[in-house]
């Protein structure tokens, strides 16, 4: 079922959108990605996960003009939101957090921390809220 000009449809391209340029810019060596970096350096592990991004940006553009059927959007969005989860968990849990004798410790600072943190759980709920309205 073609998606349309709704607020579902803009949030699905907006998503869209952000996944093709995050993916670009994690294949990309020059781009940098900012806070939204796996690793630090251009590496293979920012390359495979620039072109899975990729992927699940195309996919869900593709998901706002063609008709791909609510069960197979739905279960392809709940990989996407399950990956983008265990992306966060890496990156800003297992890296960006380090307990030490003298403190808990957020990398770079706590700020740019909690910056990356509040956008990475914006992302996740418009996932949520995809995937919720194909689910039904």
């Amino acid at each position: 079922m073609a998606k349309g000009v709704s607020a579902v449809g803009f949030q699905r391209f907006a998503l869209g959108l952000f996944f093709v340029v995050l993916g670009l810019t994690g294949i990309l060596p020059s781009a940098g990605e900012s806070f939204f970096g796996f690793t630090s350096g251009h590496t293979t592990a920012e390359v495979v996960f620039g072109v899975v991004e990729l992927l699940c940006g195309l996919f869900l553009l593709a998901d706002v003009f063609l008709r791909i059927p609510d069960r197979t959007s739905a279960t392809v969005i709940m990989v996407i939101l399950v990956l983008w989860l265990a992306r966060v968990g890496y990156v800003e849990v297992y890296q960006g957090i380090s307990f030490r004798n003298d403190g808990v410790r957020f990398s770079p600072n706590f700020w740019n921390w909690a910056l990356a943190v509040s956008t990475d759980l914006v992302i996740a709920s418009g996932l949520w809220a995809l995937w919720r309205s194909e689910a039904r």
